[in-house]
């Protein structure tokens, strides 16, 4: 099909022309053919005409309908299908002495008129098949490599014939490179030349494979057998991440708060990645940016800066009347009641403020910009932008609310109760979710030869998704050496997006089985 679509228009119309005629000569040899067979006469021998009416059958065969048939079929061979009538060769003489002048003149035409006949037939050459569009040539090419390929898998597994095999994989790979099997003919190929001791030519056709399909499954496995970097699969996700945020940052259809979390999501699981630092640490800004349009911002800020630079030059004049004092107690004319009053300014302290009451950085886009620096610190540590982050981490930071010992204030003892207090994860609408995922934290385990199928913990977790408390809770007998593993990785590689709760990040305490095999 492939060779009649490839086909010039004059070279197509030749064919079409040639297969016409062909089946007008068929059909003219079939028409030949039953004439003859129409034209034949049956000679029947004289046993078959004195075939014997004695027995059970009756008179003239009437009770056999097989002898009757067969004595109508002879009839017709004989006589032809004339009706049975009276005086039926009279009445055929008069009827065919009317045209026989007509009969002998056109005779000779016979030949003719048949000729005619058939020329007259319109024949006709069916190309629905034919894939004449581009699209539907692609899609030949590639059902004809898969049946090669089919054929080559036939002769490898089923037959166990891997030189036939390697043939089919070859034209695949050579005659059909739009194919889906084009990788796995590559692989198929590499594995039986590698069964042959072909090792040369294995490992170039793995080194082919990993080149142009990077990506793909057989290019894995092919790598790890001969120890062949995948370096086009690092550029790709290098590319495609920052194609991703792109894309993302383009998607008009996503309000500033979405955008945030999304580029955050992005950048935490391709923490690998060093684009991923620059996209962390603009989602940050973005949280900065929301959260000045917040009232508590705009109400609190100008306080918030008077109050600080009050407190700085509060020190700085009190530092100044220390150091005055220091020189006055060494006068010896002071009397012991004044150098007394003197000391004590001097080995005082200034009462810090409280901030938390003209604190503007409170809210949930606050605690979201302070969660992605604290996991900008952890992750991207060698970063540029490190600098940027540790002045806003102690421009953000949250007071801390200091209370004189004798202070009775119900207000705050329940603020720091409620601070300090642990939220079920039981309570939650939804449990807490693994930071990349439970599957990328067990990776890192790695398996075990146990019969032991789980393995439970109870974990407290701050506002920041970190794990401050952790303590394995199986009710089984735990392998002491399985225990310690999870234990290092809890502590070294096991943390959570943090939840939030009525706009404030909160603490929340949870039993979580992990899977062991």
């Amino acid at each position: 099909m492939l060779w009649v679509s490839n086909l010039s228009q004059p070279r197509l119309d030749s064919l079409i022309a040639e297969i016409k005629k062909r089946k007008l000569s068929e059909l003219a040899q079939a028409r030949k053919n039953q004439e003859e067979r129409q034209n034949t006469l049956v000679n029947v021998s004289n046993e078959q005409e004195t075939t014997s009416i004695e027995g059970g059958n009756g008179f003239l065969n009437v009770n056999s309908v097989a002898l009757q048939e067969n004595a109508r079929t002879q009839f017709i061979a004989i006589w032809g299908d004339r009706p049975l009538v009276d005086n039926w060769r009279v009445r055929e003489l008069v009827t065919s002495s009317g045209s026989s002048e007509v009969d002998n003149t056109n005779g000779n035409d016979v030949t003719v008129q048949r000729t005619r006949s058939l020329s007259s037939i319109e024949t006709s050459v069916d190309l629905s098949e034919v894939p004449f569009q581009p699209s539907e040539k692609v899609e030949a090419k590639k059902e004809i490599g898969n049946l090669k390929y089919q054929l080559g898998n036939l002769f490898f597994i089923s037959l166990e014939m891997p030189d036939s095999a390697a043939i089919y994989f070859q034209d695949v790979i050579q005659n059909h490179p739009t194919s889906d099997e084009v990788a796995v003919s590559y692989y198929s190929l590499s594995e039986i030349q590698s069964s042959m001791d072909l090792t040369d030519e294995a490992e170039e056709n793995a080194r082919q494979l990993i080149q142009k399909f990077p990506n793909s499954r057989y290019a894995e496995r092919l790598a790890d057998k001969y120890n062949i970097l995948i370096e086009s699969d690092i550029v790709k996700t290098e590319f495609t991440l920052k194609e991703k945020y792109q894309n993302l940052k383009a998607d008009t259809s996503l309000t500033k708060p979405e955008l945030a979390d999304r580029s955050t999501k992005l950048a935490i699981e391709n923490s690998k990645n060093n684009e991923s630092a620059a996209i962390l640490f603009e989602a940050t800004q973005m949280y900065i940016e929301l959260g000045k349009e917040q009232e508590i911002f705009r109400n609190n800020y100008n306080d918030w800066v008077s109050s600080k630079m009050n407190w700085e030059q509060d020190q700085t004049n009190f530092k100044r009347l220390q150091d005055s004092l220091k020189v006055e107690v060494k006068d010896t004319s002071l009397n012991d009641l004044r150098r007394n009053e003197f000391q004590q300014i001097i080995d005082s302290t200034l009462t810090k403020p409280n901030f938390s009451v003209t604190f503007p950085y409170y809210g949930e886009y606050w605690d979201k910009a302070r969660i992605n620096i604290d996991l900008f610190i952890s992750n991207f540590r060698n970063s540029k932008q490190m600098p940027s982050i540790r002045v806003l981490k102690n421009e953000l930071e949250k007071p801390v609310m200091e209370e004189a010992a004798d202070t009775t204030n119900s207000e705050i003892e329940n603020l720091n109760n409620a601070q300090n207090t642990a939220t079920f994860c039981s309570d939650l609408e939804s449990p807490p979710q693994i930071r990349g995922g439970m599957d990328k934290f067990l990776n890192e385990l790695g398996g075990f030869d146990t019969d032991t199928k789980e393995i439970h913990y109870s974990l407290i977790i701050n506002q920041r998704g970190i794990i401050e408390e952790y303590e394995m809770v199986s009710k089984d007998t735990i392998d002491r050496e399985i225990v310690n593993f999870y234990n290092v990785a809890i502590e070294n590689s096991l943390s959570f997006d943090p939840v939030i709760e009525n706009g404030e990040a909160i603490k929340i305490q949870c039993t979580m089985k992990f899977p062991v095999n």
